[in-house]
């Protein structure tokens, strides 16, 4: 209804992209999203949505690049950050994914976004092979 009476909406594209992630659709979840982007380049908010969207359609290259950009706004944001630590984890770039998740936690150490990041670098310091560092990172 919202897009349907106001079709540049920017946010209800956006959340339109979110609630299509949380249904399981990611193909129609990117298709909107990107649309949010194109409609409010300054949002940080449409870039994050962008990228989770591109990370549930097994895009992760893609997904770092949209974080990349919302950081570009917001450069210390730890959400973003931890963000695109999972796309670099998944993307394989492992030292990328080290070095942001590392930034996000000393903007953020301790709460549940620090525990987001925290599970992050242990999943990428798991697939780099650093096992005792891993441990900690989970631990």
């Amino acid at each position: 209804a919202a897009i349907a009476l106001d079709d540049v909406n920017g946010p209800a594209y956006t959340n339109l992209g979110i609630a299509y992630a949380a249904a399981g659709q990611p193909t129609r979840a990117v298709h909107f999203s990107a649309i949010g982007v194109a409609m409010q380049p300054a949002s940080v908010e449409a870039h994050n949505a962008y990228g989770a969207a591109l990370e549930a359609a097994l895009r992760p290259a893609e997904a770092a690049e949209a974080y990349e950009s919302g950081l570009i706004l917001s450069p210390n944001s730890p959400v973003l950050l931890t963000n695109l630590g999972g796309a670099y984890k998944d993307a394989g770039r492992l030292n990328d994914a080290i070095r942001v998740l590392q930034a996000a936690l000393e903007l953020q150490p301790v709460g549940v976004q620090a525990a987001r990041a925290y599970n992050s670098l242990g999943a990428a310091l798991q697939a780099d092979g650093q096992m005792e560092l891993a441990l900690d990172a989970y631990a």
